[in-house]
């Protein structure tokens, strides 16, 4: 077990039901296109370069699961990009504290990803890339006046075609989302999370 280095608790700065909470999500089974069966939903293939700061490497662990370690009340916290139930708390000059920021995210958002792994199949994990939308699909496209904008990702510790697949897929549909915007509430909205 890890130790802090005061000599105290240990753990206690992490927020362990929330790793537990983001594991189990991670271990649920999904279906795989085109074949009749099915894979954990997300699943981390790496091995781990100890030249690269703890920083590098806890990022590219992340993008696996298109996590995202938040320090929150005294602890680090384990949050997945998912879909959830609504929440009925709403937003209102009683609970948002200071200004509001909006910002548009522009005109260089990406009507594509391109993303290279290192791919399972065959036992080689040789470099793999998938595009996505597939080919065909210029609905994106089609929304930009045909003007192709495409991005690029590695994921260095995803080594299955399908997750990588999914993971490009909700990436590029979030960065097309086109307001955003920042506020401080007060500790009640901590429900939207």
């Amino acid at each position: 077990p890890y130790e802090a280095r005061d000599g105290g608790g240990g753990d206690d700065f992490i927020h362990e039901q929330s790793f537990i909470d983001a594991a189990n999500y991670c271990d649920a089974l999904v279906s795989i296109p085109t074949a009749e069966s099915t894979e954990k939903q997300f699943r981390m293939s790496a091995v781990v370069n100890t030249d690269r700061t703890v920083g590098v490497n806890l990022s590219r662990m992340l993008d696996t699961c298109r996590g995202e370690l938040v320090w929150q009340g005294g602890t680090y916290r384990l949050v997945i990009n998912q879909v959830t139930t609504a929440e009925t708390f709403e937003l209102t000059e009683d609970n948002i504290v200071g200004a509001l920021n909006w910002r548009r995210q522009g005109t260089s958002v990406p009507n594509s990803i391109e993303a290279t792994f290192p791919d399972a199949r065959g036992g080689d994990y040789n470099a793999l890339s998938v595009v996505w939308p597939l080919t065909g699909d210029v609905t994106f496209l089609d929304e930009d006046n045909g003007v192709e904008n495409r991005a690029e990702a590695g994921l260095e510790f995803v080594s299955g075609y399908y997750q990588t697949l999914r993971t490009i897929m909700v990436g590029l549909r979030e960065s097309r989302n086109d307001v955003f915007v920042a506020l401080t509430a007060t500790e009640e909205a901590y429900k939207l999370q």
